[in-house]
């Protein structure tokens, strides 16, 4: 199987996300396990809700959903369905707070702990209207409709338990395309959505923020917001202790001797402890070493080196080797990759990077 540089380093979501998604596929008469296969997951990733997948992946199995179930609203009905303690500790956080607004703004706060490379921002409008907007940064992730709908549902439950099951959003609005034929969104959403808007939002009354939250329990925010605080900073500290692993193997592999030992004891912490970091995001030293290899490969190659160059570069005593390596990572030989100039899988990586930058 072929690994590019790009998929090793995309974002990734708690599982609780997802909880009971395997259950409502089948309820459609669809079997989950086909579904969870065709977007590359395994039925038991989901099992373990603390346990991260791709946000990828995750985006993925609802749009298959959707597909294979022939409910093109699937994701909003799932999302409308989802209440905030499925999330774990980041719901229980938000129904904890003493407002809807302090729990919005803790939400926010908190989310890049659950989900990775998302924007979740509260503002107040001068004209006594406050807005709650949502996206994924990832411009990898083209095909984002159910995910987008399933996360607006899914807030609307927050203001839902603060305010009652019959509020009602002032507007709604999405930034894909308007759905063809009849849809449920009216209903589900308490409002008639606006479509091809610049961003996912939910307006809402100003004056609404300072409403009680009817299960505020200051302890429990307080022993949650600690635990998330830890689990925030161990994400960041996980990001940055790839990015100093990936700098000591382009340095190692042109040494030729890059196992997990030498680079353990260049990063100057133990071999268990660097496979324990790397396995809390998602990743294996064999899994960074593939891509540390395809990064400098593909870089150098761009700025016109020697194939013999690279080969030695990345540790390669034989041309050959690198070029069957090559070949295998990105589909084309070193030489075509060359001939092509950009128009390279790493290219559109950088691409999928400029894009998530305008969202921004």
């Amino acid at each position: 199987m072929s690994v590019s540089s790009g998929e090793l380093q995309r974002p990734l979501v708690m599982a609780a996300a997802a909880h009971g998604v395997s259950e409502r596929i089948a309820a459609a008469g669809v079997d989950p396990g086909e579904v969870l296969s065709e977007a590359g997951l395994e039925a038991d990733e989901l099992q373990d809700p603390t346990r991260r997948i791709s946000l990828s992946q995750y985006c993925q199995v609802f749009e298959i959903a959707a597909h294979k179930t022939m409910h093109s609203t699937f994701g909003l009905e799932f999302g409308s369905a989802f209440h905030p303690q499925q999330l774990g500790m980041l719901g229980y956080l938000a129904i904890s707070a003493p407002t809807l607004g302090m729990a919005l703004r803790k939400f926010a706060d908190y989310l890049p702990a659950h989900q990775q490379a998302t924007h979740l921002a509260m503002r107040t409008l001068t004209d006594g209207r406050a807005m709650i907007e949502y996206a994924i940064l990832d411009g990898s992730i083209r095909s984002r409709r159910q995910d987008a709908e399933l996360s607006i549902a899914m807030l609307l439950n927050v203001f839902r338990h603060c305010l009652g099951p019959r509020w009602l959003p002032m507007a709604v609005h999405f930034m894909h395309a308007r759905p063809s034929g009849r849809t449920r969104h009216e209903e589900l959403l308490g409002t008639r959505p606006l479509f091809a808007q610049t961003s996912n939002r939910i307006l809402f009354r100003q004056a609404e923020l300072d409403c009680a939250m009817p299960r505020r329990d200051y302890d429990l925010l307080c022993l949650l917001e600690s635990q998330l605080g830890k689990q925030l900073a161990e994400t960041r500290a996980c990001s940055d202790i790839v990015e100093r692993i990936r700098h000591e193997m382009g340095i190692a592999l042109a040494a030729g001797a890059c196992d997990v030992d030498a680079i353990s004891k260049r990063c100057g912490v133990p071999s268990w402890t660097l496979k324990r970091r790397l396995k809390q995001r998602g990743l294996t030293f064999q899994d960074l070493l593939t891509s540390t290899r395809i990064d400098l490969a593909t870089r150098q190659l761009s700025r016109g080196a020697p194939v013999t160059n690279v080969a030695a570069d990345l540790g390669y005593s034989q041309v050959s080797a690198f070029s069957r390596a090559f070949r295998q990572w990105t589909g084309v030989s070193p030489r075509e990759y060359l001939r092509r100039g950009s128009s390279t899988p790493y290219a559109d990586a950088e691409s999928s990077a400029a894009d998530a930058e305008e969202l921004i």
